[in-house]
């Protein structure tokens, strides 16, 4: 995903000459610890040493492995790769994303038809769901960019937390992990307070149609335009989807069973694996100041659990949504109020490298 992103992206990396001279080679990144990036505090006493290993762990195969080959001919085709939770990496041919994109957009096809020819969805409803939801992810994250443009403004004038010259980032980043929940939480809150409200006027199968027709654009989108990422937008809304189909043919919208329930769950969990440790990723490549793209991550996943929060969420009575924004708050302003000792910590610590106290090298 991150290596089809860095190519539509407009800086560069430290591979482009080689790039553009037409000589082949392998980029390798890794993030956080934003505030040092490009500072004073940049120095090899603070590179992880679990980074380090990892990079290790590339370059000694990746050594071993074209030490042995004709380093003339070293074009191959694209693949689709991604892990699952760290545990099993998955991969094939990039040229299969297309019929896999394809496959999906049938099986939708047909739980549209199925849900509309028993009468628990209806066109024009799916519709209107569809518009309702693309709503509630724009709004959230143009929300999450107006708030967090309001935060730059106010940390450097409430909280008097500016960072010293060695940095060159804004003192939200030392908060980012408060933020991020904080974030998140209030996508949440947003979401079941929509749900609450949406409910009044659709079913939900329109609803959950309408957010697996969004998810279902975004697939055709990646295999389109980011084919080496496409994994990742392709299988999530394709378990989804396979959960609910036999669910459409049912005649009536009711209460679901318990192999139902098991169902929808097993559909739900492949997508909470495969998505879950992207929101962190995006946060650490994208910055904290960019959370409303990070945002936008976190209402993909929200959208393919929405069979989830309905079918078997609605069992339960009152929505959430005030619960969960209050502890958003809760946890944004904790954030804030840590702001000063973490930069206080980092000021110190500027102060004894330009006073000669520590060495750069260590």
């Amino acid at each position: 995903l991150m290596r089809d992103v860095q190519r539509h992206m407009p800086n560069d990396s430290d591979l482009t000459p080689f790039r553009d001279a037409g000589i082949a080679g392998m980029n390798f990144n890794f993030t956080g610890r934003y505030p040092s990036y490009h500072s004073a505090f940049d120095v090899p006493g603070r590179l992880s040493v679990d980074t380090l290993q990892h990079l290790g762990e590339y370059a000694l195969p990746l050594t071993r492995h074209f030490g042995q080959l004709d380093l003339g001919r070293v074009d191959a085709p694209d693949h689709v790769y991604f892990d699952v939770a760290g545990l099993w990496f998955v991969h094939y041919p990039a040229s299969w994303a297309p019929y896999l994109t394809a496959g999906l957009v049938f099986a939708y096809l047909l739980a549209l038809y199925f849900a509309v020819r028993t009468g628990q969805a209806r066109i024009r409803g799916a519709i209107v769901a569809f518009f309702a939801w693309l709503a509630l992810c724009v709004f959230v994250c143009a929300a999450g960019y107006v708030i967090i443009r309001a935060l730059e403004f106010g940390t450097d004038r409430i909280t008097s937390a500016r960072i010293p010259r060695t940095f060159n980032q804004h003192p939200i980043h030392w908060a980012a992990d408060f933020y991020l929940a904080a974030f998140v939480l209030a996508a949440l809150a947003a979401t079941f307070a929509a749900l609450h409200y949406y409910r009044r006027w659709m079913t939900a199968y329109e609803i959950i149609l309408a957010g697996l027709l969004l998810s279902v654009a975004l697939a055709v989108g990646s295999t389109v335009y980011i084919r080496g990422g496409s994994g990742l937008f392709t299988w999530p809304p394709s378990f989804v989807t396979l959960s609910v189909l036999p669910m459409c043919g049912k005649k009536h919208e009711g209460r679901i069973s318990r192999i139902q329930t098991v169902a929808l769950l097993a559909g739900a969990l492949p997508c909470t694996v495969l998505l879950s440790p992207g929101i962190q990723l995006f946060n650490e490549a994208m910055t904290i100041g960019l959370v409303y793209v990070t945002l936008g991550f976190v209402m993909l996943l929200c959208t393919l659990l929405l069979p989830v929060l309905l079918l078997i969420g609605e069992r339960r009575g009152r929505s959430p949504a005030l619960k969960t924004l209050l502890l958003a708050i809760l946890i944004g302003v904790l954030g804030t109020i840590a702001i000063p000792v973490r930069s206080g910590q980092a000021r110190n610590l500027a102060q004894a490298i330009r006073a000669g106290d520590i060495d750069r090298s260590e």
